[in-house]
């Protein structure tokens, strides 16, 4: 009888942490707010990417579509963040107040009618600073309120792949944005900035793909996945020269950061069924 009495108190323990962990931020778990900021970084370049693209005059229809819905959605990450941080201590609330002022003025730059290519990189690396700051601070509030803690060990491996993954779109949205600047301004690339930022990008994409690919998660078909990346990742360099000089076709270059995010996906859709 105490075994019963004991195992079911338990359980009631264990139900009671899990239900405060799926409302201690606002409406939502620290891990949902982690993740949903997460995303909000991907967002960010892609916003600069879709508004760069129209500049770089590719398929007016297209990116038009794409910025109006990226910025919809970052907009609607935003205010679910901000709504459910009503209740949260000063620090998460101030940093989301700075990220409100940084994306209110981000959204009104993207309405104007010409927008200078070396103010939009800047105006969106401070964009991505602050929502990486917010990042952050969520986390740090998280681990402080023991709110980070996992049942199983495989869950915990999990959701540091799948962070790593979210920066890796990160980093692909990025790296298109600024191959897209390079050959717009081509020449004009005051001491090769510009491109010196798309291959480092390259280079870490590199990185962390290995990184994915050690992982203990990966089964036979996580690491055929892993394979594909690192093809069309591959591909983008096999012409050094050009890819360097952004000679290599924009459209190109865009499919591939397309797929490779796709692919991506489909990694972190193969750890949900583990």
């Amino acid at each position: 009888m105490k075994t019963i009495l004991n195992v079911l108190f338990v359980s009631l323990l264990f139900s009671i942490n899990a239900f405060s962990q799926n409302n201690d931020f606002g409406n939502m778990s620290y891990k949902e707010a982690i993740v949903l900021s997460e995303k909000q970084l991907v967002l960010t370049q892609q916003i600069a990417k879709a508004k760069m693209l129209q500049i770089a005059e590719m398929p007016e229809e297209v990116y038009k579509k794409e910025l109006e819905r990226t910025v919809k959605l970052f907009d609607k990450n935003f205010r679910r963040l901000q709504f459910n941080a009503k209740a949260l201590n000063l620090k998460v609330k101030t940093v989301l107040g700075e990220q409100s002022l940084s994306w209110s003025r981000y959204k009104k730059f993207l309405e104007m009618p010409t927008v200078d290519i070396n103010l939009l990189l800047k105006k969106s690396e401070s964009l991505l600073e602050i929502s990486q700051k917010t990042l952050g601070v969520i986390k740090s509030e998280a681990i402080n309120k023991k709110q980070l803690t996992y049942v199983r060990k495989k869950d915990k491996i999990k959701a540091k792949a799948n962070s790593q993954i979210e920066n890796q779109k990160m980093q692909l949205q990025k790296m298109c944005l600024y191959y897209a600047a390079s050959k717009v301004i081509g020449k004009k690339d005051e001491g090769g900035e510009i491109a010196t930022t798309y291959l480092g990008l390259y280079d870490e994409l590199i990185g962390a793909t290995s990184g994915l690919e050690g992982s203990e998660l990966n089964t036979s078909e996580v690491y055929n996945t892993i394979e594909e990346i690192k093809e069309l990742i591959d591909n983008l360099y096999k012409k050094r020269k050009n890819f360097i000089g952004a000679k290599v076709p924009l459209e190109k270059v865009i499919t591939t950061t397309e797929n490779l995010e796709l692919l991506l996906s489909e990694v972190t859709e193969q750890y949900s069924l583990l």
